[in-house]
């Protein structure tokens, strides 16, 4: 009787506690193509605000230090070594709260994580969902609508998926006034390319190493796509013509990473329960009620209940308007 009472959800269980933090980090996720001024300027931001709540909060008792690193220039993370639990006052989430309200919004930036590095038995999130279908523009629609719907349950928190756009990208289709006049895909896509990125014209060797020379547009036309207005083309006849004349250009997104499960694509969509112990009461809404009614709307729409990995105490948010904290 007493074991029934316990699987029954009336009392959560929660089976491994919290082990505190020795580290906590800031990451701040830049879009593709950010130069590497614009990193910089991230990054000193970001380090000045963390050195101003130190001042603010005479955090150098619970903590050690900071380190800054900027990794390529699309990702920088800042980092604060703890002092052992024995020998602060403060959680490592107390200082995370205090330093995303000190950092706030960042503007053009795709993400800024907070995360807490725990040994095994720390956090973990609580569920992970995983939808599936086999156009990735319902699954997207599918998984911002499944966001949602799980956001607003009183006992949930953090809610994240792992989908994430990549950097825009333009597609040219060839014309039939383009074909008439002798031109391929192909000939268009090499053209475009040799002038922003460079043709090459000599490789020339100096002592050991090898040198290539490209030819391409100055330096400040190839930094702009709008000087795709004015690019002209060469027809295999050896007359030119304005390039928007015979191609379509049309505006897209590359996306950097798609994850697929059995040949079909997948978003993970993970959350917490609050308190720990609405866990069962959380996927049993989910099983019933949620899952049912997003197959409905989305027709062709999978999804699997998946145990989450141990992984680090990260939390997440998306800078300006309607941002929203996320772990990842």
């Amino acid at each position: 009787m007493v074991a029934g009472y316990g699987y029954s959800d009336h009392m959560g269980i929660v089976l491994m506690p919290e082990v505190a933090a020795d580290e906590i980090e800031a990451g701040a996720s830049l879009p593709v193509g950010t130069t590497v001024d614009q990193a910089a300027r991230v990054a000193e931001y970001i380090t000045d605000a963390t050195y101003r709540m130190f001042e603010e909060n005479d955090l150098h008792r619970v903590a050690d230090g900071i380190k800054t690193n900027v990794r390529g220039q699309n990702f920088i993370d800042v980092q604060i070594v703890m002092k052992p639990p024995t020998g602060r006052d403060m959680s490592a989430q107390e200082v995370i709260e205090l330093w995303r309200d000190e950092i706030g919004d960042i503007q053009g930036l795709d993400q800024i994580t907070f995360e807490a590095e725990r040994g095994p038995g720390g956090y973990r999130q609580d569920i992970s969902v995983d939808l599936s279908h086999s156009d990735i523009n319902v699954l997207e629609n599918a998984s911002e609508t499944f966001l949602a719907c799980v956001e607003s349950f009183a006992a949930t928190r953090d809610v994240n998926d792992n989908y994430n756009r990549g950097k825009a990208q333009f597609d040219f289709t060839l014309l039939p006034e383009g074909r008439r006049l002798g031109l391929t895909s192909a000939m268009v896509g090499e053209q475009i390319r040799n002038a922003f990125f460079g043709a090459l014209a000599k490789r020339q060797l100096r002592g050991k190493n090898e040198i290539e020379v490209r030819v391409k547009l100055p330096r400040e036309q190839g930094k702009d796509i709008y000087h795709l207005e004015d690019f002209v083309l060469q027809t295999p006849a050896g007359t030119e013509v304005p390039l928007l004349d015979v191609v379509q250009v049309q505006e897209g997104e590359a996306f950097t990473s798609i994850n697929r499960r059995d040949g079909r694509r997948v978003v993970t969509v993970s959350m917490d329960a609050d308190p720990p112990s609405a866990v069962g009461r959380v996927i049993e809404a989910l099983r019933a009620d949620v899952l049912p009614e997003l197959r409905s709307q989305f027709p062709g729409m999978t999804w699997s209940f998946r145990e989450a990995r141990p992984t680090c105490a990260n939390r997440r948010r998306r800078s300006g308007a309607g941002s929203r904290w996320r772990c990842s």
